[in-house]
């Protein structure tokens, strides 16, 4: 998973997108806050994590369906905030297929 700022928002996109390589946190916000309003027909309200319980099978790791999510994505060759971004429990994403697929994953 990424880690890195850089990563997050590599200097070639930055520049393509904002005509700069570090653009400032003001000019993503809005940048980024702008993909959120467009991305408003792929939203996805995902369930929150079921807590321990008495019949839960032993050695089995809980997985946050956020995270679980992003993995997915990840492997999928989608970038967090370029591709999707997570508010909370709510996903917005760019490609309205894979957004029908990750429905389909929840």
């Amino acid at each position: 998973m990424i880690k890195k700022i850089k990563d997050l928002f590599p200097e070639d996109e930055c520049l393509r997108v904002f005509g700069k390589k570090q653009p400032t946190v003001e000019e993503r916000s809005v940048f980024f806050g702008n993909l959120w309003e467009e991305w408003k027909d792929t939203e996805i309200k995902l369930k929150p994590m079921v807590p321990d319980t008495p019949y839960r099978y032993q050695g089995v790791p809980k997985i946050e369906p956020v995270e679980e999510i992003k993995k997915f994505l990840y492997k999928n060759g989608q970038r967090e905030f370029w591709d999707y971004q997570v508010h909370g429990l709510t996903l917005r994403m760019k490609d309205k297929d894979l957004a029908m697929i990750v429905r389909l994953k929840t």
